[in-house]
């Protein structure tokens, strides 16, 4: 009879991507829900869109994708992948902030996923969690592909287990459960990604500076003029959608389209810097949760 090979323990791998650094994972476990927490950086100074694979094990489901900015949490909603990718890259294309996690592909053990990310900058790193469900097993291991986590913080109800400048395999003991839950959804698969476009808080003051083409700074200071206004418009109609918006070169907005009247009339409430041409805007409005 053939020896007995037993399955490998669940394994979670943090993969690499070109001139990115991860200056902080942390993964807080509680019964079988686990947080990812991840700090993105980059010693290049031009503002860059990532692609960073991350790999979960079969029987692990992801359910919740978080972006953090200062005090401000931003949760992804789940959409169709493929309306996911289009509204990601007409983002980037226009300079504005969009955090997304998707499914590539599979293998005997893993689902391979990407968690995309702009823009990243030497003077603006992003921090982003990623929920999930972990499998029914003893032990998790935690792989860093191809890289060296600088520092990996592990949390399982006590004090945090340090692992500093972790180069391989470290396997985790997983917390005993007595109950059977049943298993959880993933919202990330062939046909659902999870997408973030962060809400904007209002503005200490209105965006200035001098006339030139408009950075990304300058339309999320604007934006940030509008929010109250489009909030407000949220409350009787909160379906996410993307609207379409010119910006004159005097700062002006027109030629919306996209959204009813009400979306319309407070984002020409924005104040945008002058500039020397104008800008033409897709910008998504999503305004609910996803499923925990």
């Amino acid at each position: 009879m053939p020896a007995f090979v037993p399955a490998p323990p669940p394994t979670l791998t943090i993969g690499h991507a070109d001139a990115v650094a991860i200056t902080r994972a942390a993964l807080a476990i509680h019964g079988r829900h686990a947080t990812l927490t991840l700090v993105l950086s980059t010693a290049t100074r031009e503002r860059r869109d990532i692609a960073l694979p991350i790999s979960v094990p079969h029987g692990a489901a992801v359910t919740g994708l978080v972006v953090v900015e200062q005090s401000h949490r931003t949760v992804a909603t789940a959409q169709p992948a493929v309306h996911a990718r289009e509204e990601y890259m007409g983002i980037v294309a226009h300079e504005i902030d969009p955090v997304m996690l998707t499914h590539d592909n599979s293998s005997r053990d893993q689902e391979h996923l990407a968690l995309h990310v702009f823009p990243l900058a030497k003077a603006a790193p992003v921090t982003v969690e990623i929920w999930m469900e972990l499998p029914d097993a003893p032990t998790l291991v935690v792989e860093p592909e191809d890289q060296t986590l600088a520092r990996l913080e592990v949390t399982t109800g006590g004090a945090p287990r340090v692992f500093k400048k972790l180069r391989g395999p470290a396997e985790l003991e997983l917390p005993s459960s007595d109950s059977v839950a049943e298993p959880a959804m993933s919202v990330v698969n062939e046909d659902t990604a999870l997408f973030a476009m962060p809400v904007l808080e209002a503005p200490a003051r209105d965006a200035t500076g001098p006339a030139g083409l408009r950075s990304a700074a300058d339309i999320r200071a604007g934006m940030r003029t509008a929010i109250t206004a489009l909030a407000a418009c949220a409350e009787q109609d909160p379906l996410p959608r993307t609207m379409s918006f010119v910006i004159a070169p005097d700062g002006t907005v027109g030629d919306v389209a996209g959204v009813d009247a009400c979306f319309a009339d407070a984002v020409k409430t924005a104040h945008f810097a002058a500039a020397r041409e104008s800008t033409v805007i897709r910008y998504p409005l999503s305004w609910d949760v996803a499923v925990h």
